[in-house]
């Protein structure tokens, strides 16, 4: 069974190393029974044989402008290794200086925090223990039973219509009726 892409692999190898491939009969079968692994090698081998015929000589006068080129890049690197250095030490510097400053910031800041802190306690506890505390009373107020009633259902429209929203058209117009149904009880009590 023929695998074009195992074909092509070893194919491929043999075309680059310039071998003759069509005096191989087992590349010539595949050849022969796939015409795309056929038009493949005659591609390949069409590209090598163009690869082949370009000149890769270089003449003195490139070589001359590739020294220079080089001389230059390297003038350049030095050039600019020099001023990395003097970056460098501009660099040690700020550090020290910050390090210097943040060391500084940090003392203050733990004088001050000591300082508050020993401001805010007081100097006779007994004092503080003195202070009375706040006590609330609750009494009860007996109502009449109507009044219950009332409030029960205020605290009931209270919560529907806090619970609806502007788009609850249905929801608004319920609680409307609701509010017009009722009889105002604060006259009768």
């Amino acid at each position: 069974m023929h695998n074009c892409e195992e074909f092509r692999e070893r194919i491929t190898e043999h075309i680059i190393d310039r071998e003759d491939v069509p005096a191989n009969s087992e590349f010539q079968r595949g050849l022969l029974v796939c015409s795309g692994c056929a038009e493949f090698y005659a591609q390949s081998r069409e590209m090598m044989d163009v690869l082949a015929a370009v000149d890769l000589t270089v003449s003195a006068r490139q070589w001359n402008a590739i020294d220079q080129r080089l001389r230059a890049s390297i003038l350049n690197v030095h050039t600019s290794r020099a001023a990395v250095r003097a970056t460098t030490d501009t660099r040690k510097a700020l550090r020290r200086y910050m390090s210097a400053s943040v060391f500084a910031a940090c003392a203050a800041l733990l004088i001050i925090t000591i300082g508050l802190s020993r401001i805010g306690v007081p100097k006779n506890p007994r004092a503080a223990a003195q202070i009375p505390a706040v006590v609330y009373i609750e009494h009860s107020v007996p109502l009449d039973p109507g009044t219950v009633d009332f409030l029960e259902e205020s605290e009931l429209l209270l919560r529907n219509v806090m619970k609806i929203r502007p788009a609850d058209v249905e929801d608004l117009a319920e609680a409307k009726k609701n509010r017009q149904r009722a009889p105002c009880r604060a006259g009768t009590a």
